[in-house]
Order: structure tokens, then sequence, then C-alpha cells
């Protein structure tokens, strides 16, 4: 959307709109099997940052892969880093109590 003159270089496969599978085991899965059947074209493999995405990132990156493959989860916005909260407990500061108690 952003460079319409090199999309044509690109294919997408959008695991959220019209794919039977969605999730990021899925995606982890459908990446191995590309890897397995040795495909060749340039591949980018992107999970949402969630504590799920993160953790497929992970396993995916330890296991063996095609020079072809990058694997990557989208970046961690850093004004979310700093999440200030009130709750039963008093304030927070990403999850840790700040009320003096």
């Amino acid at each position: 959307m952003l460079r319409p003159v090199v999309s044509d270089f690109f294919y997408f496969i959008d695991t959220e709109e019209g794919y039977p599978f969605s999730g990021s085991g899925i995606l982890a899965s459908f990446c191995r099997g590309l890897m397995k059947i040795g495909i060749q074209n340039k591949t980018i493999i992107s999970f949402d940052n969630d504590a799920e995405g993160t953790s497929k990132q992970k396993v995916l990156q330890r296991a063996p892969r095609l020079e072809n493959f990058a694997i990557m989860r989208l970046a961690d916005p850093p004004e979310l880093h700093v999440v200030a909260g009130l709750g039963t407990s008093g304030e927070s500061i990403n999850g840790i109590s700040h009320s003096g108690t």
C-alpha cells in the first residue's frame, strides 16, 4: 500500500481474512511446512507482538531453517513500555504496586 511501484514483487498470505486457519500456532506450523518442502522464495514470517507470537517466533528462531527465511514479530510500541494502572491494591506501574503499602 505504501509503495505500489514494488507491489508486484511481493505475495502476501493474510491469515486473518479468507484463510481457513488462523493463530500463531498454525502460522508456525505453516512456516515449518514451507521449510520442509524447501520453498525457494524469499519469505518473511511476521508474528504479532503478544505473548503467543513472541513464543512461536523464539521457537522458530532456534529451529534449523533455510537462508531465504526471515522470522520476526511486530515491534513493541515504546509508549506501551510503561503502563500505569489503578486497581484494588492501589496504583501500579507495569503491574508493580506503588501505593506505599
